[in-house]
């Protein structure tokens, strides 16, 4: 039995409206698979000339539930997450790919299954791309500038707007091909996102960080770091060392303590 199923496209509504079981049309997909873990398929495949993602969350089983519990962690147990933080996303102004479809069936946690489908936002590239690769000698001084201060912006806009990632690294931040710096950049693979009425300083610290750790390889300067900080807090740099200090150090300590793991 299906607890709900909703479509935002009529091309998706349309693909599955002869299917008794959504997930068993789902399984007939062909497309290529980006990613595979024991619970979890991204796919991205084809449908009329037009290209779509879909991210399907199969049950965890209660020992990893248990798991996660004993270690103070939330387990990601389904797709509703990441499309609830998709549609913050767009109210808040942050360009995500667009949801088109969620479906879930089963509700014990530990052996439901759910999925979403969403828009492909291809052709891009992530940032962690371009810097392991030798696209970043093309970047100029004036565009490496703009890029950290629309990422700034970005992570701003995130934790102003209610959402604090869990996953905010440089390979989830996708700009264009050519690396213009004015096209639009993309927040992608939402689905530990969490969406509270304020975010703590300690879900601050340990989104800021973890996107700092993602960036120390890449020879990331301090200048660059305050330029970030600047934009994200929309302050001076003489307001950023007298009001946010503390910040910056834990912010740093928890970047190189991943490091260090």
């Amino acid at each position: 039995m299906f607890n709900r199923f909703m479509y935002l496209d009529k091309e998706i509504e349309d693909f599955f409206s002869n299917s008794k079981d959504p997930f068993e049309k789902l399984k007939e997909i062909e497309g290529i698979v980006y990613r595979q873990t024991a619970n979890r398929v991204t796919k991205k495949f084809f449908l009329n000339d037009q290209e779509y993602f879909f991210k399907y969350h199969g049950p965890i089983g209660y020992k990893e539930v248990v798991k996660n519990i004993l270690k103070f962690q939330l387990p990601t147990v389904s797709a509703r997450p990441e499309w609830n933080a998709l549609l913050k996303s767009k109210e808040v102004g942050i360009n995500t790919p667009k949801p088109l479809a969620i479906c879930k069936k089963g509700f014990n946690p530990a052996n439901s299954e759910s999925f979403i489908i969403t828009k492909s936002i291809e052709p891009n590239i992530s940032l962690e791309e371009v810097f392991e690769s030798n696209i970043a000698k093309e970047i100029s001084a004036s565009q490496k500038k703009t890029f950290i201060k629309r990422v700034a912006s970005i992570c701003r806009d995130l934790h102003l707007g209610g959402m604090n990632h869990r996953d905010l690294y440089l390979c989830h931040f996708l700009v264009d091909a050519k690396l213009d710096p004015k096209k639009t950049i993309y927040l992608i693979d939402l689905h530990r996102t969490q969406i509270r009425r304020k975010i703590t300083e300690r879900w601050l610290v340990k989104d800021i960080g973890g996107l700092y750790h993602s960036a120390i390889k890449f020879g990331i300067t301090e200048r660059d770091c305050y330029r970030f900080l600047m934009t994200y807090f929309n302050c001076s740099l003489r307001e950023l060392f007298s009001n946010k200090q503390n910040f910056m150090d834990k912010s740093r300590k928890r970047a190189f303590s991943m490091y260090m793991k």
